[in-house]
């Protein structure tokens, strides 16, 4: 019974889905509600942009698609968005600062979204190895020169995980973004989240532990594990800078994931907390700021 439960778990959270870009949404109600104006915004100016379709064959050869926007320039921000979220959506605020900065855009589609091939969302396990490959492909085929990664929450994760395998001569900087540590902690905060008391809190644990062992299963059956990887190793590898950012009130992935990943970060670093800003909407809190705090990060790396 444990295993038919978790097998219905299992496809629910890793199946592959997208949601609605932000501004078909009505975001009235929801955490991005005070700033849904400057979200709304944000996507309408991306929308009017040129836009080329690349591709590439990800892990498994299943292929993925990003778009590319040149601004004539040779500085190039790679964008990766959040799980189920579409590249319309989180990533805006980010594109919309690197835009007004010169940068040629790349947003890429995660496997198992809308537009890319990949039967599941793997939680950074798949999504941190196509990263790599995308990174090769942009420098070798498609002449990009000095990238900075952005990645927001899933996309945060992907590239802190392969933050410990890029070189600096091809990455620059990255910008971690409400980033959760690994599936089983950002999972297990989701399930606290269902609690209103103690006594929940540990009916619910005990319940969980059970389902999440029987998802690791059927995870481990379809190619990947949901326990392997931690941020918290990958960034201490790593020569890249990177600046964290996140929203105080985040309650989908925990601020003190963010906290531990810079605690553990071995490059340069950076850290910036949104007081009041839910998941995902820490840029947009962030205000003018957050973007100085980036603009003088940035410009000690490129």
């Amino acid at each position: 019974m444990c295993l038919v439960i978790s097998h219905k778990v299992f496809k629910s959270v890793f199946g592959r889905k997208t949601d609605p870009p932000l501004d078909k949404i009505e975001l009235t109600g929801t955490h991005y509600e005070e700033w849904k104006d400057i979200i709304y915004e944000s996507i309408g100016r991306l929308r009017k942009l040129g836009w080329k379709e690349i591709f590439i064959k990800g892990v498994g050869g299943d292929r993925l698609k990003g778009l590319y926007h040149d601004n004539g320039s040779d500085k190039t921000a790679v964008l990766c968005h959040g799980y189920r979220a579409h590249y319309f959506g989180n990533t805006a605020l980010a594109a919309g600062y690197f835009l007004d900065r010169g940068y040629n855009l790349i947003l890429l589609v995660l496997r198992g979204h809308e537009g890319s091939e990949g039967k599941y969302i793997t939680f950074g396990a798949f999504e941190h190895k196509d990263l790599l490959l995308w990174i090769n492909t942009l420098i070798k085929k498609y002449g990009q020169k000095k990238l900075v990664l952005y990645g927001n929450s899933l996309g945060s994760n992907s590239i802190m995980r392969a933050s410990e395998f890029i070189d600096t001569d091809k990455v620059k900087a990255i910008i971690a973004d409400c980033g959760f540590i690994n599936s089983k902690t950002v999972l297990n905060t989701q399930v606290k989240n269902k609690a209103n008391n103690a006594f929940q809190r540990m009916v619910y644990s005990l319940v969980f532990i059970p389902v999440i062992h029987g998802m690791r299963f059927f995870s481990k059956r379809a190619g990947f594990d949901i326990f392997a990887g931690d941020t918290r190793v990958s960034v201490s590898r790593t020569k890249v800078p990177i600046f964290f950012l996140h929203g105080a009130n985040d309650k989908i992935v925990n601020v003190k994931e963010t906290e531990e990943n810079y605690r553990a970060c071995g490059s340069p670093k950076e850290m910036f907390i949104a007081s009041r800003a839910g998941h995902g909407a820490a840029f947009a809190d962030g205000g003018e700021k957050l973007r100085e705090r980036l603009d003088e990060f940035l410009g000690r790396y490129i």
